[in-house]
C-alpha cells in the first residue's frame, strides 16, 4: 500500500496516530542504540567466557578497518580529482550552449539565528558575485522571532546593502513556539519557503518546476560558478524534479583562525563529504543542497519537527515518489566555517554539539525502516508512447518475424552469453532492417542471472566483444580504426586489472586466438550479405557508452568516455 501522507512528516514515534505504529516506530528508534551497546556489552562478556572468539573478532575488525581505510582513501582521491576538474570548467559558458537555462530561477533560502553580520555578509556577497544572472535569483533571509529585535536590525542592514542586487530579496520572520515544531534550521527554512511561495512565486505565477531552491547555512560561501554548475546539472540530467543536488562542503572559511583540534575535525568532515561524492548509491542530502521547488511542494515542505532536516527531506521525497528520487553529486565545492569559540574548551563543546546534531541522523533509520515497511514499492505508470529507432534490440525483450530471421539467421551459437542480441541487430542493420524501441509493448523481467559481476561474466563480455568487432567491420574499416581500437583496448586492460579480472581478459584473448579460423569464416559469410556499408552505420553510433555505477567509478567513467568520445569522432571523420 502507498505510504499515507501523514507519515511523511514523522519526527518521532509519538507523532503517529495509532498505538501499533507508535510501538513499532519506537522499537526502530531503539535499534541503533541496542546494536551499539549490545556489541560493546557482548564483547566484554565474551572476553571472559570465550576470549578466543573475541580475539578473532578483534583481528577481523582491525582487518576490516584497514580495508575500509584503503577504500575511503581511494574514493577521497578520486572525489578530489573530480572536484578539481569541475572547478576549472567554464560552467556559464556551458550554460550559454543551453538556452533553456534562461527560464530557470534560483531561490536561495538562508535561515539564520544569532549569526553576526560578519558571518552573513560574506554569504550574500558570494551570491552577489556568482556568475549566474542576478535577475533570475531570489534570496530569502529567514530570521527567528525568538532572537528578538537584534535579528530585525541585522536583516534591515543586509536588505539595504543587497536588496537591489537580486530579482527579489525577501525577509521572513519565523514565529516562536509554533505547536509541533522544533526550534531550529528546518522549521525556519520550511516557513521561509512557504512565504516565498505565496508572496513571490504564486504572485508572479512562476512555475515551480522552473525554480531551483538551495538551502544554505548562514556561513555558506558559494564559489563564483556554483549556481551555473548547479543549473547545468539541473538541465542536463534526466528527471531533475526527482533529484536533489549535493555540493562538497569544505570547512575552510576560517580554517587558519581556529585551534588545531578544530582543524582536525574540519578537515575530517571535508574529507568525508568529498569521498561520499564518489559513492552516489550512499549519498543523501547534507547541508547546502539544492532541489526542485516542485518536489518541495509535492512533499509539503520540510518536516518542522526534526533536527536532521537536511537528510530527512531526501527521505521525504524518496517515499513520496515511491523510490523514484536520487541525489546527484555536483563535484563542486561550497565553503563553510570550522568551529571556533573564545577558548579551546568552548570550541570543543561546540564541536561536540555540532557532531551530536549530525548524529541525530541515525534517527533516520527508524524513519526509513518504517517507510519501507509501510510502502511496498512503486508501479511504473509513467509511460511514453514515442517509438524510437535504436541500434539493436535487447535480447531480454526482442520480438521479430520469421521472415527477418530467415533472412539474417538465428542467434550466433558462438555467442553463448552476451552480445548475441548485438550481433543479431548488427546483422539486421547490414541488410537494411532497422530496430525500434516500442514503449507500449511491456514485459516484466526478473533480473536473476547467476554469475552477477564475476570473472566469468567479464570473460564472456570481452570475448564476445572482440568477436563482434572482428566479424562485423570490414578489413578496410578495421584498418582505419586499428590505432583507436588499440587505445580503447588498453583502457579495457587497465579496467580488468583494477577489478581483479586480469585472468578473464587473458582467457578471452586466448579464446579469440584459438578460434581465429572460425572467425575468418564467419567474417566472409557476413561480408557477402552486406548491402548497407559500415560508413552508413557508423554515422549513427554513439560516441560514449553507459557504464553502470556499480561497475566503475564515475571519474573513471568520465575519463574513459572522454577518451572514447575523442577517438570516436576522429575515426568517424576518417571513415565518413
Amino acid at each position: 500500500m502507498p505510504l499515507p501522507e501523514n507519515y511523511s512528516h514523522i519526527g518521532k514515534a509519538s507523532d503517529l496516530a495509532y498505538e501499533k505504529d507508535r510501538k513499532f516506530y519506537r522499537l526502530l528508534e531503539m535499534l541503533p542504540g541496542f546494536l551499539t551497546w549490545g556489541t560493546i556489552v557482548l564483547a566484554i562478556i565474551f572476553s571472559w567466557l570465550q576470549p578466543v572468539w573475541v580475539a578473532f573478532f578483534m583481528i577481523a575488525f582491525v582487518i576490516y578497518l584497514l580495508l575500509r581505510t584503503l577504500y575511503f582513501a581511494f574514493h577521497l582521491w578520486t572525489g578530489y580529482q573530480h572536484m578539481r576538474i569541475n572547478e576549472k570548467k567554464d560552467w556559464m559558458g556551458e550554460l550559454e550552449k543551453l538556452p533553456s537555462f534562461k527560464h530557470l530561477y534560483h531561490l536561495v533560502v538562508i535561515p539564520t539565528y544569532r549569526e553576526s553580520l560578519e558571518v552573513l555578509r560574506p554569504t550574500l556577497e558570494a551570491i552577489q558575485n556568482s556568475t549566474y544572472p542576478k535577475d533570475k535569483m531570489i534570496v530569502v533571509l529567514g530570521i527567528e522571532e525568538r532572537e528578538g529585535e537584534e535579528a530585525q536590525k541585522k536583516a534591515d542592514v543586509l536588505k539595504k546593502e543587497f536588496g537591489g542586487q537580486f530579482f527579489k530579496f525577501l525577509i521572513t520572520k519565523h514565529p516562536d513556539n509554533i505547536a509541533g515544531e522544533i526550534a531550529g534550521k528546518g522549521s525556519n527554512e520550511s516557513f521561509a519557503a512557504r512565504v516565498a511561495k505565496e508572496e513571490i512565486l504564486d504572485a508572479l505565477k512562476i512555475p515551480y518546476e522552473n525554480v531551483i531552491i538551495s538551502s544554505l547555512d548562514a556561513d555558506t560561501v558559494v564559489y563564483p560558478q556554483y549556481f551555473s554548475c548547479l543549473t547545468w546539472y539541473y538541465i542536463t540530467i534526466p528527471d531533475a524534479v526527482h533529484t536533489s543536488f549535493q555540493p562538497i562542503p569544505l570547512y575552510l572559511n576560517n580554517i587558519w583562525n581556529v585551534p588545531p583540534i578544530s582543524r582536525v575535525f574540519a578537515f575530517s568532515s571535508t574529507f568525508w563529504h568529498t569521498m561520499n561524492q564518489q559513492r552516489p548509491e550512499k549519498l543523501i542530502t547534507f547541508s547546502s543542497h539544492a532541489m526542485s521547488f516542485q518536489a518541495l511542494v509535492d512533499v509539503n515542505f520540510r518536516a518542522p519537527n526534526v533536527v536532521n532536516d537536511d537528510s530527512h527531506i531526501f527521505w521525504q521525497c524518496f517515499f513520496h515518489y515511491k523510490g523514484n528520487y536520487k541525489v546527484q553529486s555536483l563535484y563542486y565545492p561550497v565553503s563553510m566555517d570550522a568551529n571556533a569559540a573564545k577558548n579551546i574548551w568552548t570550541t570543543l563543546k561546540n564541536i561536540y554539539m555540532q557532531h551530536r546534531r549530525w548524529a541525530y541522523g541515525v534517527g533516520e533509520i527508524a524513519y526509513v525502516f518504517f517507510g519501507f515497511a509501510k510502502d511496498k514499492g512503486k508501479t511504473d505508470d509513467e509511460k511514453t508512447e514515442l517509438v524510437e529507432k535504436i541500434n539493436y534490440a535487447s535480447g531480454t525483450c526482442l520480438f521479430t518475424s520469421k521472415i527477418v530471421l530467415d533472412k539474417i539467421g538465428l542467434l550466433d551459437p558462438f555467442l553463448f552469453l552476451y552480445h548475441d542480441d548485438l550481433d543479431l541487430g548488427w546483422r539486421a542493420a547490414h541488410v537494411g532492417i532497422n530496430s525500434f524501441y516500442v514503449p507500449k509493448s511491456i514485459i516484466y523481467h526478473a533480473e536473476s542471472y547467476s554469475i552477477k559481476w564475476s570473472s566469468k561474466k567479464f570473460y564472456w563480455l570481452e570475448r564476445n566483444r572482440k568477436y563482434c568487432l572482428l566479424t562485423h567491420y570490414s578489413k578496410e574499416t578495421y584498418a582505419k580504426m586499428r590505432l583507436s581500437l588499440f587505445l580503447v583496448d588498453l583502457c579495457v586492460w587497465l579496467f580488468y586489472l583494477s577489478k581483479g579480472f586480469l585472468g578473464a581478459k587473458i582467457k578471452a584473448e586466448l579464446d579469440i586466438f584459438r578460434n581465429r579460423k572460425f572467425i575468418k569464416i564467419r567474417y566472409n559469410q557476413l561480408e557477402k550479405i552486406k548491402i548497407v556499408s559500415d560508413k552508413e552505420l557508423i554515422k549513427k553510433f554513439p560516441d560514449e557508452i553507459f557504464v553502470p555505477k556499480n561497475v566503475s567509478e564515475p571519474i573513471f567513467n568520465q575519463l574513459f568516455n572522454s577518451i572514447l568520445s575523442a577517438l570516436s569522432k576522429k575515426v568517424k571523420k576518417k571513415i565518413i
